[in-house]
């Protein structure tokens, strides 16, 4: 595992997100052709994140896991507390927590959809 390599993969994936999100104006057109893509994407980039931050604060890589809920429990309070912090700039619909669980298994359930 290369950390460099793992955030240039996260961001590859959220750039790709983001790309598929902008198609978000023919409204029809990214239900129907970009919903799933773009879901996959942003949902593994945001595993990828979580597992590079891990893999930063322990030497260690994790695999196999893709629950987003999980990964975040897995990474230390103090990295938890920032995230939270960041996360409350942007958006208070859900707490971090809430949205992680409720989008925990969000790759797993779009891939193959």
């Amino acid at each position: 595992m290369n950390a460099t390599t793992c955030l240039r993969t996260a961001d590859g994936y959220l750039l790709a997100a983001k790309a598929l999100y902008t198609t978000q104006k023919n409204g029809v057109a990214f239900l129907k052709y970009y919903i799933s893509p773009f879901t996959v994407n942003a949902a593994f980039s945001c595993e990828v994140y979580l597992k590079y931050l891990y893999y930063k604060q322990n030497g260690t890589a994790i695999k196999g896991q893709h629950n987003l809920f999980v990964l975040y429990g897995m990474i230390c309070e103090e990295t938890q507390s920032q995230l939270k912090s960041e996360y409350e700039r942007w958006t208070s619909i859900l707490s971090l927590e809430e949205c992680l669980q409720l989008h925990s298994k969000a790759f797993v359930s779009w891939r193959y959809i």
